[in-house]
């Protein structure tokens, strides 16, 4: 698109065990342009992101468990200094790439009855995310969400869906 580009390359394999498990291997590299309002031919900013991974799951009728883990590294670049002082942008970190490691694990429980339109049922999902800057700065970001949506029958054609979201951010000035 006009902001984004994204390139993939991925190879996908089942793993067949005790368990059958997909094994997802990928390299990526994404660019983002932050336009400063929607319809603005100026940028605030430019993020280039690449990196590898390697994603291990597994599914089943209801439960997936999937955990991923990689290199990644981001650049912050093109600045535009007039509108850019509304963000907090560490001037260290413009134009320096930034590689760290993370892993990332989840748990998605559906106990739905339908999954395009739900009558019924559960769906949770866990899921956390751990960055470690590699090199000379200890940095690290740790993320944790749970989310709960729950669906009830009400009335003959009427659902009610309640949805419970939680989670954290830990950092220590990444």
């Amino acid at each position: 698109t006009k902001y984004y580009r994204n390139i993939v390359l991925q190879y996908r394999r089942p793993i067949f065990i005790k368990r059958p498990l997909d094994l997802i291997i990928k390299a990526y590299a994404n660019q983002y342009d932050q336009p400063i309002f929607i319809g603005s031919k100026y940028r605030l900013y430019t993020v280039l992101q690449q990196g590898s991974l390697i994603d291990l799951g597994f599914k089943n009728r209801y439960l997936n468990l999937d955990v991923n883990t990689g290199i990644e590294s981001i650049e912050i670049t093109n600045i535009c200094p007039s509108y850019a002082q509304a963000i907090d942008f560490s001037a260290q970190l413009i134009g320096q790439h930034v590689p760290f490691w993370f892993l990332e694990p989840s748990i998605l429980i559906d106990y739905l009855d339908d999954k395009i339109n739900p009558r019924n049922g559960l769906l949770t999902l866990l899921t956390g995310k751990t960055m470690i800057a590699l090199g000379s700065s200890p940095n690290y970001f740790l993320k944790f969400l749970c989310d709960q949506s729950i669906f009830l029958p009400v009335f003959s054609h009427s659902t009610l869906a309640i949805c419970f979201r939680l989670g954290h951010i830990f950092t220590n000035d990444f």
